[in-house]
């Protein structure tokens, strides 16, 4: 199967990736090559299985917040609400 994004450097370092269905150009904002491969990856992984990544979202998030994954609206607003009363 054909990649949908491409992977390139231009001539002062930095690397870029390439839309090949549009032809849009975005900076990957490294100069370092793994780290370039690292997201071009995951971009094409993210085109031909875009449902996977909804489940790898929810396992770094609770991996990072054990509550994560049984908390409630409720609670969300309930902490932007003080949040915000503390705002002058």
């Amino acid at each position: 199967m054909k990649q949908r994004y491409r992977l390139f450097r231009r001539g002062w370092g930095t690397y870029y990736c390439e839309d090949t269905q549009t032809g849009n150009q975005e900076s990957l904002h490294t100069q370092k090559k793994l780290c370039a491969i690292r997201l071009v990856n995951a971009k094409n992984e993210a085109e031909h299985q875009p449902l996977i990544n909804l489940q790898l979202a929810r396992a770094y998030l609770s991996a990072s917040d054990a509550t994560f994954l049984s908390r409630t609206w409720q609670q969300v607003m309930g902490k932007m609400r003080a949040f915000v009363s503390q705002v002058p």
